[in-house]
């Protein structure tokens, strides 16, 4: 169901309120520090400590910038999210889902009234399961359920917005840490049945893996383009990216 040229420019407008909060927002890098191979040993030991101190006193001064500067207004909507930290093991692990909510409550541009999220979850992959094997026991993989941002009517518009938003927080939550290997967006629509009930329903559930958000140039992205290059991913042996939303939900 294509969306119309009016619901575009809809979108494009919510969407230019939002980033207007986005845009405080600093996108986390990954910081690498290369070694040189070869040195007098004394000399290696000192410039090493040298390289420790640097990176410690920078990640003091930019830890800000790294994950992100939080708004005071998102603060509530953090506190309303549920999540499965309590069952994380280790204190890294909590403070990475820390900064993933960060993350996503910050780019979603909203006020804590209008809070969209649900659940938020940090997990692993099973011990000894093919995915743990090829990824590692470092990787991790995100799962987001959210509430619909868009406030229009039709489910086209819903889509529309779904798409767009789940490529913002594909954007902006895989840079958070390198052992985050796939991020799940799932998002829900209210729908209302012939006898006047209302209920969240299933609109669409987005997977993204580590691979597929390196190869895209995300300052020239389309939105719209996310659910053939997730199918084609899945289609070529990605099992950690897919698209799917259901067709034949009524409102």
């Amino acid at each position: 169901m294509p969306l119309t040229e009016e619901e575009k420019t809809k979108i494009e407008e919510e969407e230019r309120l939002r980033a207007e909060t986005r845009a405080k927002y600093t996108k986390p890098q990954e910081v690498k520090i290369k070694r040189k191979t070869s040195c007098v040993s004394w000399g290696c030991g000192i410039i090493f400590a040298i390289i420790i101190a640097v990176v410690i006193i920078t990640i003091v001064s930019t830890g800000s910038q790294k994950v992100g500067t939080l708004p005071a207004a998102n603060s509530s909507i953090i506190a309303a999210i549920k999540t499965n930290k309590s069952e994380l093991a280790t204190a890294e692990d909590k403070t990475l889902l820390d900064q993933v909510i960060q993350a996503a409550t910050t780019i979603s541009g909203l006020p804590a009234e209008k809070n969209p999220f649900r659940e938020i979850d940090l997990d692993s992959f099973l011990p000894n399961s093919p995915l743990e094997k090829e990824y590692g026991k470092d990787a991790r993989f995100v799962t987001i359920q959210m509430n619909s941002l868009s406030s229009g009517l039709s489910l086209a518009y819903h889509w529309g917005t779904g798409r767009w938003d789940a490529s913002k927080l594909f954007e902006y939550i895989f840079p958070v840490n390198q052992n985050i290997q796939s991020v799940e967006v799932v998002i829900y629509v209210p729908t209302t049945d012939r006898l006047g009930n209302t209920k969240d329903t299933l609109l669409m559930d987005v997977n993204m893996s580590r691979k597929v958000f390196q190869l895209i140039n995300w300052s020239g992205f389309d939105y719209e383009d996310m659910p053939g290059l997730l199918q084609d991913a899945w289609n070529k042996g990605d099992i950690l990216s897919s698209y799917s939303e259901d067709q034949n939900i009524s409102q």
